[in-house]
């Protein structure tokens, strides 16, 4: 079966997560999906590119109005990101929403053969682009300093 690539610091990640109790790990389309695999088995859904923010807003929203103490986290790559998950973060910040996103960002689009992104500064033809920064993207939703790490 397909596994993460050795050294892949994603490894590190979901091991983590898969330690926590009382939290759902919201996943997205890209490497970071094989953290739903054992051992790690960190991974509580995966629905289509993108789905992974909305999801765990969602969730987040749905577990505060049963009155259950569960967290999310949800995890999405840069380049899915950058793809169409910028629209479900956006969603999260007008909506007041409470859960917390991960945007693994390694610079590239891995797990479907290293192309550029966004972020990465390149076109697909190795162009110099604008280099688009995450965190800024995060602060021009609206998001305070104190929570984009």
């Amino acid at each position: 079966p397909p596994a993460m690539c050795a050294g892949c610091p994603h490894r590190g990640f979901f091991y983590g997560l898969s330690k926590k109790k009382n939290l759902m790990v919201t996943g997205d389309i890209g490497c970071y999906t094989l953290g739903a695999a054992p051992p790690l088995s960190a991974l509580d859904t995966t629905m289509c590119m993108g789905a992974s923010i909305s999801q765990g807003h969602g969730a987040s929203k749905a577990f505060k109005q049963v009155g259950s103490d569960d967290r999310v986290v949800s995890v999405i790559g840069d380049s899915t990101f950058f793809h169409s998950g910028i629209t479900s973060l956006m969603d999260v910040a007008y909506n007041n929403g409470n859960s917390v996103a991960v945007i693994l960002d390694n610079r590239i689009t891995a797990m479907t053969g290293q192309q550029q992104n966004p972020g990465t500064g390149y076109t697909l033809m190795g162009e110099p682009a604008v280099e688009v920064d995450i965190p800024g993207v995060c602060k021009a939703l609206g998001f305070k300093d104190e929570n984009i790490q």
